[in-house]
């Protein structure tokens, strides 16, 4: 049986991938999880999470979910929510094992995309003898994405219209679509009034959820600013390629 998350308080914003922690112990141990995501829907409604002890020592590893949104920084929110099930909630691993984690969504899918992160974190070892042994200790965390397709429909983006001013550029990558998507990268050029690229950036990408949008800003000096008329955005997405190109002049913003 699947033990139901239990709920708990707003969590800290959390990088993709790992985190790391420090605390005292004596030398750190290592775990890997494969899939990097879940995704579940009305045809799936499960699936296995493989954990792997890397290390060389036991280890020690909790498990819990929230639901997850984001502000158009790209930053997380992380609730807590029932709405994930999952078995084990702890595990105890030793030097090499494998064990494995199932992850099922509650409820049936609806209109939109519904998002989910799954917390694994590593605990710090049991103490024995009243004392912890010196030196630092590096504790992982790694947070998966866990995704319940909507009944249809995709991560529909664009891009909205620049905005010239006070020494930067503002854009926005935006989803108005029912799924999220992930921008892989983001290339910006600026050209002056005869056409010529006066500025190019490469920018990194990030999941845009489903309805949401992700707003980058450039760091611009005054002449660039001055010089340039036309601005260029090319977003490579895993559902598609966004691109636009849009007037501006320094000191207006459009709408």
């Amino acid at each position: 049986m699947m033990r139901m998350a239990r709920p708990a308080r707003s969590f800290p914003t959390l990088l993709l991938g790992l985190l790391l922690l420090v605390t005292t112990g004596a030398g750190a141990s290592d775990f890997q999880v494969s899939p990097v995501r879940v995704d579940v829907g009305d045809r799936v409604r499960s699936a296995l999470l493989t954990v792997r002890n890397q290390g060389q020592e036991p280890l020690r590893l909790q498990v819990t979910a929230f639901a997850w949104d984001q502000d158009s920084r790209g930053e997380q929110r992380l609730t807590a929510t029932t709405d994930v099930s999952f078995f084990p909630s702890l595990l105890s691993l030793e030097a090499g094992e494998v064990r494995n984690i199932r992850v099922g969504v509650a409820g049936a899918p609806g209109a939109t995309e519904r998002t989910y992160r799954l917390i694994i974190e590593q605990l710090p070892p049991l103490v024995r003898g009243g004392s912890s042994p010196p030196g630092i200790r590096v504790l992982t965390r790694m947070s998966i994405p866990v995704f319940m397709a909507p009944v249809r429909g995709a991560g529909i983006g664009g891009i909205r219209a620049p905005c010239l001013k006070a020494g930067a550029v503002a854009f926005s990558v935006y989803n108005k679509g029912t799924a999220h998507f992930l921008v892989q990268s983001v290339h910006v050029r600026g050209l002056d009034a005869a056409g010529a690229v006066v500025m190019e950036r490469q920018l990194p990408g990030w999941y845009v959820l489903a309805g949401g949008r992700r707003d980058y800003t450039l760091d611009l000096t005054a002449p660039l600013v001055r010089q340039i008329r036309r601005i260029t955005v090319d977003a490579r997405t895993d559902v598609s390629n966004l691109s636009g190109s849009f007037d501006v002049a320094a000191g207006v913003c459009s709408s």
